[in-house]
């Protein structure tokens, strides 16, 4: 068949010469007219000009320059003609082709590598080439497996020569030991954004900062419900339903943490879940929350019942606040090193860097993270105050989570200074996590698509479909047999046919790279290599690598820590409940006993005294006025004698004194009332008789 397509080639190109040979032929006629017009010949000669050709040239150059203009013109002329015949043919179908560098430099694809993404390079990484810039184009979709080479081929690359302010996901941490200290030679000021590195020091970023500038409560709600929105997901179809009245939870917490001073994270994860009775709890809320509709949220939840509230705070943790029950991470988002609203004035650089074993645990904060940064660059257009660019690097994109703020905001955030990167490893990746239609609507705003040798099918599919159709030559060769003879026929047609078929996408050499442009052809050139290339090498190579990284300015320890308050087991709690119930009632116990004793031995003695033979009477009395001083001083002594017993205790649970205690007081009282009043009676005898004071009793008595 290869060779059946090359007989036909030759035959076309027969045909196209033949074509030009005719045209030629016909400038000769004319050019011979011509001259036989100058020389006066009356009889036209058509071999004059073939026989005295040079001799022309000899004595009349001019006329013989003008005739070969003649004779070329036509020749060239009938190469035109026939290759417009042949092209006709062939592109009854598509035109698509692969773009030629004269197009990419009309297009000014050969722009400015510091204001827009490096793409690719015309020539091998070793040699010089130019490079292929997204001048035109503000957003990039890369799509690259693991191995691809995209660190190696974009992100470090565009690293070292991107002039604004960048913000990047840097899984595993390379891109900033790579990149860092070239960047802060460029002036810059970087920033390590590390929530899980518990080893390295990593500054600080309180993602709900922003909220506190906002002086009216209902827009800081509605910021608030924003953001729940934002991080807070289920892929759990059945908690779904539930997820709106956790979001609840979240919000209403935060309007508490506001008013409290304390707006972070950490501590509305600690309002949510600390304590052991949650109605209580969210009651306790509202009743000193001083917000209306944060009120009214917790007063709701209040009345929940206890099964439906756990469920709730159950899928509040699960779907994104489950990250903040590490203190350490609750350390590192409690202020902001860095301010977002400051990238586009000053150049800086953030970069998040996470092992890939935690992206998934800390995604919920990830997707905060660049959410926060794409809502603080949309609040206002850039002012003369802000020349800077910000490039947004989100490496992974597709291990994050949903962000529907990417795709809302790709098609407008250009106007905003923002250039957006987004590097997944297949298509069916982002399919999987926003869906088809937001997939196509990520590639549409993203106007520049770069392949790197992809290996999916579904992904090579989309590539060869986005390539688009050119229109090929098809050779069909048949034998027929007659009278016992062989004869072969040959018929050509033209058809559509993918300009990269699905086979030579799956097998695209390592060193190619193929851009897809929106509303253009596409582009096939040479994949990058920074440690390669003639002009990334000497800038990678010109940092001081035993330098020190730039250090936060205040490293994180255990003292930072908050811890949530444990609640004690349920049954651990009934124990000591019942313990000190038993406690309580003990002493009780001994106290009345000791109570007892006392008025027993106290009636004893009074009876032992009754029983004993009268003394000696007394001296009488002076006066009246010393029998009450006397009276009074012993009804005295024996009040501090009985302040020095124990009183009744009372009962925490009932809030009254026991009966049992009651009596024994009555007894107490009752029984110093008598002996007041027979001392009294003695004493009133005794005054009355003073001439038997022998007879009368000692008033002691």
């Amino acid at each position: 068949m290869q060779s059946d397509r090359l007989a036909i080639q030759m035959r076309m190109a027969g045909g196209v010469l033949l074509i030009a040979s005719f045209a030629a032929a016909i400038g000769y006629v004319v050019a011979t007219g011509v001259v036989q017009f100058w020389f006066g010949h009356a009889e036209p000669d058509f071999l004059w000009l073939a026989r005295n050709y040079f001799a022309l040239k000899g004595y009349q150059p001019d006329r013989w320059v003008i005739v070969n203009i003649i004779i070329v013109g036509f020749f060239c002329g009938g190469l035109l003609v026939a290759s417009r015949v042949v092209q006709e043919q062939l592109t009854r179908f598509g035109t698509t082709h692969w773009m030629t560098k004269r197009e990419l430099k009309r297009k000014n694809f050969f722009g400015d590598a510091r204001t827009g993404f490096v793409l690719a390079k015309t020539a091998l990484p070793h040699k010089k080439g130019d490079f292929i810039i997204s001048g035109r184009f503000p957003h990039c979709l890369l799509i690259a497996p693991t191995g691809a080479g995209k660190g190696v081929g974009f992100v470090i690359p565009n690293l070292l020569s991107y002039k604004g302010s960048a913000v990047v996901l840097d899984v595993k941490g390379e891109n900033y030991e790579k990149t860092a200290r070239f960047r802060e030679k460029m002036g810059q000021k970087i920033y390590r954004f590390s929530p899980r590195d518990f080893d390295k020091p990593s500054f600080r970023y309180n993602p709900l900062d922003r909220i506190k500038r906002f002086t009216n409560p209902a827009q800081r709600m509605s910021e608030l419900e924003k953001i729940a929105t934002l991080f807070l997901q289920t892929e759990d179809s059945m908690a779904a339903s539930f997820l709106p009245n956790s979001r609840s939870i979240f919000v209403a917490c935060g309007m508490l943490a506001y008013e409290q001073g304390d707006l972070t994270l950490g501590r509305i994860h600690k309002l949510a879940f600390g304590g052991d009775d949650n109605n209580a709890k969210f009651k306790g809320y509202a009743k000193i929350v001083k917000d209306r509709s944060a009120k009214l949220i917790f007063q709701t939840l209040g009345a929940t019942t206890e099964k439906t509230l756990s469920s709730y705070l159950s899928i509040l943790n699960s779907s994104g606040m489950e990250a903040w029950q590490n203190p350490h991470t609750c350390a590192v988002t409690d202020v902001s090193d860095f301010d977002f609203s400051t990238f586009r004035k000053r150049p800086q650089t953030v970069y998040l860097t996470t092992p890939f074993t935690e992206l998934k645990a800390i995604s919920p904060l990830i997707r905060l993270f660049f959410s926060d940064l794409l809502s603080t660059l949309m609040d206002h257009e850039p002012g003369d105050d802000e020349p800077f660019p910000v490039l947004i690097l989100m490496d992974e994109f597709q291990r994050i989570g949903r962000m529907p703020i990417v795709a809302e905001s790709i098609s407008l955030l250009r106007s905003f200074g923002g250039n957006l990167a987004i590097v997944t490893q297949t298509i069916p990746d982002l399919d999987a996590v926003y869906g088809e239609q937001v997939r196509k609507t990520l590639q549409g705003g993203a106007g520049i698509k770069l392949y790197l040798t992809p290996s999916e099918p579904d992904t090579i599919a989309e590539l060869s479909e986005a390539v688009g159709m050119t229109t090929k030559r098809v050779v069909s060769k048949s034998k027929n047999i007659k009278d016992g003879l062989f004869s072969n026929n040959l018929s050509e047609r033209t058809e559509e046919h993918p300009l990269l078929t699905r086979d030579q996408a799956r097998r695209l050499p390592r060193e190619d790279v193929v851009i897809v442009v929106d509303g253009d052809m596409p582009i096939r050139a040479k994949r990058l290599v920074y440690h390669d290339d003639t002009t990334y090498k000497p800038l990678y190579e010109s940092q001081d690598f035993k330098s020190p990284l730039p250090q936060p300015p205040h490293a994180i320890t255990e003292a930072d820590y908050r811890y949530i308050e444990i609640p004690e087991d349920k049954a651990e709690k009934d124990e000591k409940k019942s313990k000190s119930k038993k406690k309580k009632k003990d002493a009780e116990a001994a106290a009345a006993a000791k109570r007892d004793a006392e008025i027993q031995a106290q009636e004893q003695e009074a009876a032992v005294t009754s029983e004993q033979p009268a003394p000696a009477a007394a001296p009488p009395l002076s006066d009246e006025n010393d029998l009450i001083r006397k009276a009074a001083m012993r009804r005295k002594q024996k009040q501090e004698q009985q302040s020095s017993l124990p009183l009744p205790e009372v009962s925490q649970e009932a809030g009254t004194i026991s009966l049992e205690n009651a009596g024994l007081a009555h007894l107490q009282i009752f029984t110093l009332a008598d002996k007041a009043a027979k001392t009294l009676a003695a004493a009133q005898q005794a005054a009355e008789t003073p001439d038997q004071a022998g007879e009368t009793p000692e008033a002691e008595s």
